[in-house]
Formats: C-alpha cells, structure tokens, sequence
C-alpha cells in the first residue's frame, strides 16, 4: 500500500489545534514573520534549502516521517 504524500499546506490543515504552534515555531526557528510562514504554506513562495530542513525538522515532530520532497514536491530535483 502506497502512502499519500502530503504537501506543507496539506499537513498544516491535517494537524487542527497544532497549526497555531506549527506556524509559530516555523517563524521562530526560521527567523522569519508569520506572514512568510502563510505564504510558505500558501504554496506563493518557497523557503530556500537551510529554512525547508527546518521547516521538515519541524513539521516531522508533529507528523513523522515527512520528507523535504513531499513538503516541497517543486523543489526536489
């Protein structure tokens, strides 16, 4: 059986009361506003390579095994 990979935007609405954590964390830890963190989950622009590990690094403390091509399928080449 073949699991479904699932896009940033798609585990951010997966996760229901953690999204507000998920966010916060991503905009800490990356250094960036909130703004940025909803655009990255928008979809409207993407982080560059040192900020999508982290954003995996911690996307996979609220669902593991997520990888950095699932997140960001436009990126791995």
């Amino acid at each position: 059986m073949e699991t479904k990979k699932l896009s940033l935007k798609d585990c951010y609405e997966s996760l229901g009361k953690p999204q507000k954590i998920l966010r916060e964390r991503i905009a800490e830890e990356c250094g960036v506003t909130a703004a940025t963190v909803f655009r990255w989950l928008a979809g409207e622009i993407v982080p560059d390579k040192l900020k999508r590990e982290r954003v995996v690094s911690i996307v996979s403390d609220f669902i593991p095994g997520v990888k950095e091509e699932d997140l960001f399928p436009d990126c791995s080449k």
